[in-house]
């Protein structure tokens, strides 16, 4: 495949783990000095995006190594400095109550004319996003935060958590679960096909998400017919890069805001740079954001850019 320098060519799918990539080739650590004490992969974000917490309070969880408390199934969120001292339960309002199944919405307070589509990280929930998403709020528009079903991830020693699509490999060309990553794909398609029903068309939905979440969302808008609004890909990368065509292709005029951050140890930046290289050869002028100094995580910055973006396609 040309258009693509070979390194991208061999970008394993199970991009939100431990990774160390210490060149161009991303040479890649044994995972012996990568996972210390058998402790699972992290997938590092905050319950509000707007801040990144480096040393969360304690009794605040961090990525999975944290306890549930008070019978509460899933990960709790991690509550950033100005919501500490709410109730816990608080954090998983975000326009309905908590259940594991149902995905947190923000509803419109105006007329609802354009839909936003979010997919959260591996081991994650869309709650945290759900609450980040609150303050860059447009009133017209709906925002939806699916939650990812739980499912033994291969990497992880087969632990169960929220997981789009399994994750097998940290080799550079490690194996890739088409079968789980299709399967995302259409469920979030099931999301876009309920809101047409409702008379929101493509062109006024967005799609999009981070790490994990953001993989699925760039192979979902790459794949399929509809003109979107845009696409949101957030400190992510192209799974299944291998299957697309780099040259002679018609690109399409698809707006895409990448957002990466160049402390990122887990997707490093160059992975970023690449991935908006793949990007370019199949869609018109996507867009590319260096975040100096963020690692794999989100900032207030780039939820500023992540609201200028929805502003201007989604007037």
């Amino acid at each position: 495949m040309s258009g693509l320098c070979a390194s991208l060519v061999k970008l394993p799918s199970r991009i939100p783990s431990l990774v160390s990539f210490t060149s161009i080739l991303f040479q890649i650590q044994p995972i012996s000095s990568l996972l210390t004490n058998h402790q699972p992969i992290r997938n590092h974000r905050t319950s509000s995006p707007t801040y990144v917490q480096q040393n969360p309070a304690s009794g605040v969880c961090s990525g999975f190594n944290c306890r549930r408390e008070e019978g509460q199934s899933g990960n709790r969120p991690i509550r950033s400095r100005r919501n500490l001292n709410h109730p816990i339960s608080n954090q998983y309002m975000c326009g309905n109550s908590y259940s594991s199944m149902a995905a947190p919405t923000i509803a419109p307070s105006a007329k609802h004319t354009a839909t936003v589509i979010f997919l959260h990280g591996l081991g994650d929930t869309g709650h945290g996003w759900c609450q980040g998403f609150e303050e860059i709020k447009e009133p017209h528009i709906k925002y939806i935060f699916p939650n990812a079903p739980n499912a033994k991830v291969t990497l992880n020693f087969g632990m169960v958590m929220p997981s789009w699509f399994d994750i097998y490999s940290l080799t550079a060309d490690g194996q890739e679960d088409t079968e789980g990553i299709k399967k995302a794909s259409k469920n979030l398609l099931s999301l876009v096909e309920e809101e047409e029903k409702q008379g929101i068309t493509a062109d006024r939905i967005i799609i999009g998400g981070f790490s994990q979440g953001g993989g699925v969302s760039l192979y979902t808008a790459i794949t399929d017919h509809r003109p979107y609004a845009g696409v949101l890909a957030l400190s992510t990368w192209m799974p299944l890069h291998n299957t697309f065509k780099t040259e002679g292709v018609n690109k399409r005029s698809l707006p895409v805001i990448q957002c990466h951050g160049t402390a990122d140890a887990v997707l490093s930046f160059k992975l970023g740079e690449m991935t908006h290289k793949f990007l370019k050869t199949q869609v018109n002028d996507p867009r590319f954001h260096k975040l100096s100094g963020i690692g794999h995580s989100s900032s207030m910055e780039e939820m500023n850019l992540v609201r200028d973006f929805i502003q201007k396609t989604l007037p």
